[in-house]
């Protein structure tokens, strides 16, 4: 019974008479909704390309203008200038009332980053030694030598310093010498005085030693040039920095902290520095450029 009143209902579309429906009962708009829907489609894509350049702006520019200014880091509003010719230029043709303002502001920092960089030699050392910061006293401008083993090379022309720890990554920044000394700070607890375990540390290094020489079908004891060792290791303890690892291996050799699960750490040296890391406070020993460990009874 249901079945059929379904089929019944079917029945009744599509219409059997033409007159039932006609499409001259709906008003013609197609050519209005095709316009209209054309300068959506325009006025969509016009704020999108305002969006992005608004962004662009936002993020090149003005967010990073306005961090520069609450630090008063004159260095880093003069090479905002110098970076961000194409928004400038936006802002000069767009806006002159706000380019006046703008340009003496950058005209000042400029100044101001010039006279830092004629006295960088002054200011740097005095700001140094108020935060506790060591420079080697063989350094000389426009190289300096930080706790032995932080490099810092200044670019007066590009108003910028390079900052970079031995195996360590290079940071760029501003010539401005409260950041750099910040940075420095920052360094120095990151790689002399936050504690990272002299034991785990070993035990990561042995695991390495003897990732390697599986998978280099070595024998035991055999020393393994440092780099492969190094690539294991920072390979399974992906928080570690190389110049962290210089640093905890240097302090492991100093305190004669090298025995581990009844094996001992060996080092053995090269001429050839490519191939080796240079120990902070052992540099006298020269670079180091193989490692292995071996039961302790075969040195005891």
């Amino acid at each position: 019974m249901e079945k059929e009143r379904f089929l019944a209902q079917e029945q009744l579309w599509p219409p059997t008479n033409d007159s039932d429906i006609s499409e001259g009962d709906l008003p013609n708009l197609r050519q209005y909704l095709e316009k209209r829907t054309s300068e959506a489609i325009s006025k969509k894509e016009e704020l999108e390309t305002e969006l992005k350049n608004t962004t662009k702006q936002l993020e090149q520019f003005w967010q990073p203008l306005l961090e520069a200014d609450k630090s008063r880091n004159c260095a880093q509003i003069a090479l905002i200038s110098r970076r961000e010719a194409s928004i400038i230029d936006e802002i000069r043709n767009s806006n002159t009332e706000q380019w006046t303002m703008l340009e003496s502001y950058f005209r000042k920092a400029e100044e101001m980053t010039e006279k830092t960089a004629r006295h960088f030699s002054t200011l740097f050392p005095k700001a140094c030694e108020k935060s506790k910061i060591i420079i080697d006293s063989n350094s000389r401008h426009p190289e300096y030598k930080i706790h032995k083993f932080i490099q810092t090379s200044v670019d007066e022309q590009n108003l910028t310093v390079r900052i970079k720890p031995r195996d360590g990554n290079s940071a760029h920044m501003p010539l401005d010498i409260n950041s750099i000394v910040k940075h420095l700070q920052s360094e120095i607890k990151r790689l002399f005085i936050t504690k990272r375990g002299s034991k785990t540390f070993l035990k990561g290094l042995k695991a390495a030693y003897y990732r390697v020489i599986r998978k280099e079908k070595m024998n035991k004891g055999v020393p393994v040039k440092i780099h492969l060792v190094i690539k294991e290791f920072l390979c399974k303890n992906k928080k570690y920095g190389r110049d962290e690892f210089n640093i905890d291996l240097s302090v492991r050799i100093q305190s004669k902290d090298t025995i581990i699960d009844d094996v001992r750490l060996n080092l053995g040296h090269t001429r050839n520095s490519n191939q080796g890391i240079l120990l902070y406070n052992l540099e006298q020993n020269g670079y180091v450029g193989f490692i292995n460990f071996k039961p302790r009874e075969q040195h005891d």
